[in-house]
């Protein structure tokens, strides 16, 4: 898992660091970007955005990992289960005090998003594309509840 932390920590630096010196691959309202390989992902504050069919899935390589729409990672044909959130689950755990953004979460199978703590998360904390303050995202997990 924590290499996973990484992969995502690094994908966002660089991603970030290509949107500052090649803008040109920005949309016009900058909630798009175009990768070098053609494919478009999202972004706010010039940032890669916290969703991760859209963005993240392009940018890291994770094998056996499923989107899912529940808080349980039942599905045995995955090693791991991603969920979309947004900035209102992060602030009631205590990750950021903004309250807005759009992050996700990565957790293995069997556990169960609200009842364990064990997973891995990110968050774009800009609510909009161009906000006029960036604030910077957050890459981080919590492995308290890891165990079988």
């Amino acid at each position: 898992m924590l290499g996973m932390k990484g992969a995502i920590a690094s994908a966002e630096k660089l991603t970030a660091m290509k949107i500052h010196l090649d803008p040109d691959g920005l949309s016009a309202n900058q909630s798009r970007y175009t990768l070098d390989n053609g494919q478009t992902i999202r972004v706010r504050g010039k940032l890669p955005d916290g969703r991760w069919k859209n963005t993240f899935a392009y940018l890291v390589e994770i094998s056996d990992i499923i989107q899912v729409s529940s808080n349980n990672c039942r599905n045995e044909g995955f090693k791991w289960c991603v969920r979309q959130r947004n900035g209102g689950w992060f602030s009631s755990r205590g990750y950021s005090d903004l309250g807005t953004g759009r992050g996700f979460v990565i957790y293995p199978f069997g556990k169960n998003l609200n009842r364990d703590r064990c997973y891995i998360y990110f968050l774009n904390q800009n609510r909009i594309a161009n906000p006029s303050v960036v604030q910077p995202s957050l890459v981080g997990h919590d492995f308290s509840q890891c165990s079988t």
